[in-house]
């Protein structure tokens, strides 16, 4: 598992985005778990894999509305380039604050909105890849990649 905050997280190519979704309450939530649950268990995640990813999207956008007031989801089917592995890409976008120290928001308890703080921790359990990066201008890119397991 990997912690980047630059775009090499991975040398992979994004093949398709499976769903853009507009995040601003808990109904567009469930939306995004929706469409994440039904496309990774079209593309043969097992059921593990399948809650993991679906928990991530809730995690990534729930703070989207936490703390930025709302933003974009995507949801992309990527291919590694080295090994063509397949995987899931969970990405938000906002023009939140930002998040003032990365390694800080990664912490498991730390929260700056009063609650649990296991957000952005368990994004990290949960996948196998994930990358957080300030957007020029304000905001927040952040991205997660659960690959499928062979």
């Amino acid at each position: 598992m990997t912690v980047e905050e630059t775009n090499a997280t991975a040398a992979l190519s994004i093949h398709a985005t499976l769903a853009c979704l507009e995040i601003l309450t808990e109904f567009d939530v469930v939306e995004a778990r929706t469409q994440t649950r039904i496309y990774a268990q079209y593309l043969g995640f097992c059921a593990i894999d399948v809650h993991f990813l679906v928990t991530s999207a809730s995690e990534l956008c729930h703070n989207l509305i936490m703390h930025a007031g709302g933003g974009l989801f995507l949801l992309g089917f990527v291919q590694s380039q080295h090994d063509l592995c397949n995987g899931i890409q969970l990405s938000t976008k906002d023009r939140g604050p930002g998040i003032a120290d990365i390694q800080l928001a990664l912490t498991e308890g730390y929260s700056t909105a009063n609650s649990l703080g296991s957000g952005l921790p368990g994004v990290l359990r949960c996948c196998d890849e994930l990358s957080i990066q300030p957007r020029t201008g304000g905001g927040t890119y952040v991205s997660a990649i659960k690959w499928l397991s062979s």
